[in-house]
């Protein structure tokens, strides 16, 4: 978790920036803004219910985590899969300026699937 932290801490003055396109409008925009903040906000409650579940004996399903991971490896795994989409979405905008919101809403929708399935824990 710490290296994680950390991670987010080295890539938070490229989010930070509001660099420019040539004839565009501001990279991170709140809209951006808003868009990661739900796709950081439903990996969150996510690996906080796996965790939960995996508490009262249930077993993870994901095969890249193996059936009894420990929190840090799901906080982990969820906040570094939201963190890669909101690289990708900051990238796709910054070069692109369309579908930059497709990376940001496939990763809220996994994450939401996740803690919807999970919801006998809670």
């Amino acid at each position: 978790m710490l290296r994680l932290s950390l991670l987010l801490l080295l890539l938070s003055p490229a989010f930070a920036t509001n660099g420019t396109e040539p004839g565009g409008g501001p990279v991170v925009s709140p809209s951006f803004l808003v868009g990661q903040g739900v796709s950081f906000a439903s990996a969150f409650m996510d690996a906080y219910s796996t965790n939960r579940c995996l508490a009262e004996g249930r077993v993870e399903m994901n095969p890249f985590m193996g059936s009894r991971p420990s929190p840090g490896r799901v906080y982990g795994f969820a906040l570094g899969t939201s963190a890669l989409s909101g690289f990708a979405s900051y990238e796709m905008r910054k070069h692109y300026r369309t579908f930059w919101f497709l990376p940001a809403i496939s990763n809220t929708t996994g994450h939401a699937a996740g803690a919807i399935v999970n919801r006998g824990c809670l």
